[in-house]
C-alpha cells in the first residue's frame, strides 16, 4: 500500500464504503429509469412476489465493478484487472440481454465459457492440482482445462439459481464475500480480497432496495446474479489454485481446499445439484424451472422472505465454522467424509420437509 500511503484495512474501509455510498445513491436512479421503460418482473406461477417489479438493479454492480477494479489495480500483482473488467463486460450484456428478453441457455453458457476464457490467460486460474482430493495430485492439461471451465460454470449458475427470494443471492453472496476475502487477506493476495469488499460494499446497499415493501423495491435480475456468480468463481478458482507456501499464510490450517471450498459455496452448490436430480427423477429437462428449490420449501412451511433468506444464510456459515474448525482435528480423508455424511443429512432433512409438505397439502384438498 505504499503507492496510496494508506493501510489495508483503512482501504478496504474506504472502498467499502465508497461502493456502498455510491450504490446506494445510483440505485434509486435506475428503479426510476427502469418504471419509466416498464422493464419489470411481472409474476408468474413460480414467483414469489406478487407485484410487478423493476428489475436490473445489476446495472448498479457492473457500474461499481467497474470503478472499484480501477481504484483497486494498484495492488494486482498478477496483472488481472482487465481480464476480469472483459469478462464483467460479456457477462453484465448477456445477463442484461437476458433480464429485457429471454436469451437461448446455450448462447448464455457460451458467453459464460467466453468471459472465463479471459480469465484463463493466467496459469494462476487453472486446476492443475487437487492436493490429495480424493487422493487425485497433478492433473494433466486435457483434465484441468475442461475441470476449470466445468467448475466456473456450475458455479456461476448454481448462484443464478438461488436468487428466487428477496435479500437470499444478496446474502449469500456476502457470506461467500466475506469469507473468502478473510482468506485473501491472510494469503496476502489483496487484488482478490479487495474484490469481496466491492462485492459486499454493493451487496449490503442494495438489500435495503431489494428487501423494500414500498415503491424502491427492486430485483438485481440475471444482470446482477450473473456477474456477482461470474465473480465468486473467479475467486473460487483463485482459491483452489493456491499453493503451500501461500496455505502457510494462513493463521488456520485447510487440508483440503476443494472441501473447503465446497463448504464456503454449499447453499448454491447443493441446491442445484438438490434440484437437477429431482428434475431427471422425474423425467425433466434439469433447466426446466420448477418451485422445487430449498427457498420454496421454506417459504411453504411459512417463513417470509426476510426470514427464509437469514435462516439459510446461517446454514451457510455453519457449514464455513465447522469446516474451517475440523481442518485443525481430523485428515484429509476423515474431512471427505464428514463432508459426505452432513450433504447425505441434510439431503434428507429437506427431502423429509418437502414430503411432509406435499402430503399436508393433499390431505387439505380432500378435505376441501
Amino acid at each position: 500500500m505504499k503507492e496510496l500511503n494508506i493501510s489495508i484495512p483503512a482501504f478496504a474501509i474506504l472502498l467499502f464504503l465508497g461502493c456502498f455510498v455510491i450504490s446506494y445513491i445510483i440505485i434509486p436512479k435506475i428503479i426510476s429509469v427502469v418504471k419509466q421503460m416498464k422493464i419489470l418482473d411481472t409474476p408468474n406461477i413460480r414467483s414469489s412476489h406478487t407485484n410487478d417489479t423493476p428489475t436490473l438493479g445489476g446495472i448498479a454492480l457492473f457500474i461499481i465493478c467497474i470503478l472499484g477494479i480501477f481504484f483497486i489495480s494498484f495492488s494486482d500483482t498478477e496483472n488481472m484487472a482487465l481480464n476480469i473488467i472483459v469478462g464483467i463486460t460479456i457477462i453484465f450484456f448477456v445477463g442484461l440481454k437476458d433480464d429485457i428478453s429471454i436469451i437461448n441457455p446455450i448462447t448464455k453458457l457460451l458467453a459464460q465459457l467466453i468471459a472465463f476464457g479471459f480469465i484463463l490467460y493466467n496459469s494462476d486460474f487453472i486446476i492443475s492440482n487437487l492436493q490429495g482430493f480424493l487422493g487425485i495430485e497433478s492433473l494433466s492439461k486435457f483434465i484441468s482445462y475442461p475441470l476449470t471451465f466445468f467448475v466456473v460454470i456450475v458455479i456461476i449458475n448454481a448462484y443464478n439459481l438461488i436468487d428466487g427470494v428477496d435479500g437470499l443471492a444478496i446474502i449469500i453472496g456476502s457470506v461467500i464475500s466475506f469469507t473468502l476475502g478473510i482468506i485473501f487477506n491472510y494469503l496476502e493476495l489483496y487484488f482478490y480480497a479487495y474484490l469481496c469488499v466491492i462485492v459486499l460494499g454493493f451487496s449490503i446497499s442494495f438489500l435495503r432496495y431489494n428487501l423494500s415493501t414500498g415503491n424502491n423495491k427492486i430485483f438485481m435480475g440475471d444482470t446482477g446474479s450473473l456477474i456477482i456468480g461470474f465473480l465468486i468463481s473467479v475467486l473460487t478458482i483463485r482459491f483452489l489454485c493456491v499453493d503451500d507456501m501461500e496455505l502457510q499464510k494462513l493463521p488456520f490450517k485447510i487440508k483440503s481446499i476443494p472441501i473447503t471450498a465446497m463448504s464456503i459455496l454449499i447453499i448454491p452448490l447443493i441446491d442445484t445439484a438438490r434440484v437437477f436430480t429431482i428434475r431427471v427423477i422425474n423425467k425433466k429437462s434439469p433447466f426446466e424451472p420448477d418451485k422445487k428449490h430449498i427457498h420454496h420449501i421454506f417459504l411453504r412451511l411459512g417463513l417470509n422472505h426476510l426470514q427464509t433468506s437469514i435462516f439459510i444464510g446461517i446454514i451457510n456459515i455453519f457449514f464455513i465454522i465447522f469446516f474451517l474448525f475440523i481442518n485443525y482435528i481430523y485428515s484429509s480423508k476423515f474431512i471427505i467424509l464428514i463432508f459426505t455424511l452432513l450433504i447425505i443429512i441434510l439431503l434428507f432433512v429437506f427431502w423429509q420437509l418437502d414430503f411432509k409438505f406435499s402430503i399436508f397439502k393433499k390431505k387439505n384438498k380432500k378435505i376441501k
